[in-house]
């Protein structure tokens, strides 16, 4: 199992604070999923793993920081998209098929990790960060529009 490479875990300009030993991990970092499910080129992963410590809580996390565009030129300067809906699906679906069988895992690690949380409650995180001009934009036709209602 891949560990936070640092703590905090860094998104482009955003900035994650774990508790040491939390058990926090990168999933889209983890060898089965590097080796495995993206080198056959069909399955996405979430950025991070987070057991919430004291409860029966796993957050599936994703963070996309649209100060920057991805990779692949989507979601330039915050916009949303049914791309970017079905992509963030995706990544939440292949990541909960990930975990689902524990055998399936290379490693060690990767398989405890799964076996411990397997019968945890799973949560969906996604968190959007967006330009300040781009949410102002909405709150303003938001606005405009309710005017004119």
């Amino acid at each position: 199992m891949v560990p936070f490479i640092e703590n905090p875990y860094v998104e482009g300009a955003l900035q994650f604070d774990f508790p040491a030993g939390s058990g926090a991990t990168r999933y889209d970092q983890w060898e089965t999923h590097i080796k495995v499910f993206a080198s056959a080129g069909h399955k996405t992963a979430v950025d991070f793993l987070f057991p919430l410590p004291g409860t029966d809580v796993l957050y599936m996390t994703e963070i996309k920081d649209f100060h920057r565009t991805d990779g692949k030129g989507r979601y330039k300067n915050g916009s949303f998209s049914r791309t970017l809906c079905n992509d963030v699906a995706q990544k939440f679906c292949d990541t909960h098929a990930g975990l689902s069988d524990p055998r399936k895992l290379m490693t060690e690690d990767e398989r405890n990790f799964a076996e411990s949380y397997a019968s945890r409650v799973r949560k969906c995180v996604f968190h959007w960060e967006v330009k300040p001009s781009f949410a102002a934009y909405w709150r303003k036709k938001w606005l405009v529009d309710l005017a004119n209602a």
